[in-house]
């Protein structure tokens, strides 16, 4: 975890500087809600869904626009958050619970998981200007995106899961205001994971994998400077 929260530091530092090198470029800080679409987002106990439910995104986007152009470029790097369903947790409390009513053992409280996606993105930008005060862009790329699931626990599992990586695409459609201000909204298709986990629970260690694919709706507010 130090090393991707590192990685991150020293991209976002990398951009500050290089944006100071760039006349015609610019930043745009953007946060808001992240919401799981498709497969990512259903609820299922056999871990074929990956129960996630409205979270969070911060990111941090650089564009360069062309000279006397409205196409562009651009890089960003995001940090999505998501917790999981609450169908998800009612169920491992009931397995629980019945578990501790039958055989009067006493557990603690389950651990549930929390998915955490970091794309990189790069791609190319359109700009139309509708007036002096009012412009709309749309963003079309591709990621690469790191995959952090937490630790998974309660009596009848205790799963931990290595860091995966997969290569998706992004579209989006933002509206800036006053070249200063902008609503972003973007489709992330960030690809298939192949998640490497390790069941503790037992006498030995079981380890197994799994696919997840993430789809991702994230609705932000952004400042360019």
């Amino acid at each position: 975890m130090r090393i991707v929260r590192s990685t991150i530091l020293a991209l976002i530092i990398s951009l500050a500087l290089f944006s100071n090198l760039v006349a015609q470029g610019s930043f745009n800080i953007h946060g808001g809600a992240a919401i799981p679409l498709n497969n990512f987002s259903f609820y299922q106990l056999n871990y074929d869904k990956a129960s996630a439910t409205l979270g969070w995104n911060i990111g941090l986007q650089y564009s360069y626009r062309f000279v006397n152009k409205n196409f562009g470029v651009f890089g960003g790097i995001d940090y999505i958050h998501n917790g999981v369903s609450k169908e998800f947790k009612e169920t491992v409390e009931y397995w629980d619970s019945l578990r501790e009513s039958l055989f009067y053992d006493t557990i603690g409280q389950p651990t549930f998981p929390t998915y955490t996606n970091i794309p990189l993105t790069i791609g190319t930008n359109y700009t139309y200007e509708l007036n002096d005060n009012v412009k709309l862009s749309c963003d079309i790329g591709l990621s690469i995106n790191f995959l952090i699931i937490s630790d998974i626990k309660s009596y009848h599992f205790d799963i931990k899961t290595d860091l995966a990586h997969g290569f998706g695409g992004c579209l989006g459609i933002n509206m800036i205001l006053q070249d200063r201000y902008s609503f972003n909204v973007n489709y992330k298709g960030l690809g298939k994971h192949t998640v490497d986990a390790y069941d503790m629970s037992g006498v030995e260690v079981e380890e197994f994998s799994q696919d997840i694919s993430i789809h991702l709706l994230t609705l932000t507010l952004g400042l360019t400077f």
